[in-house]
């Protein structure tokens, strides 16, 4: 499976392996900092790509079991 999610796009194979990319900001203002889940309309070109890694894991792995499995 992964040799063949990797011949497809070789970055889809990080969001199955280390998990999906989240768009997040860190907020360094307080000792402690924070990391807050950053709004869609203040994402970057390169936040985009990795969320669109995300979401073509998912339709490969879910394509792949097909209906029976998902239920």
């Amino acid at each position: 499976m992964q040799i063949f999610i990797e011949a497809i796009d070789y970055n889809i194979w990080e969001p199955i392996e280390i998990g999906p990319y989240v768009p997040s900001i860190i907020d360094g203002s307080t000792s402690i900092d924070t990391k807050t889940e950053n709004p869609r309309d203040k994402w970057s070109e390169e936040d985009r790509r990795k969320v669109q890694c995300n979401l073509k894991a998912k339709n490969i792995i879910t394509s792949a079991l097909g209906r029976k499995n998902l239920s």
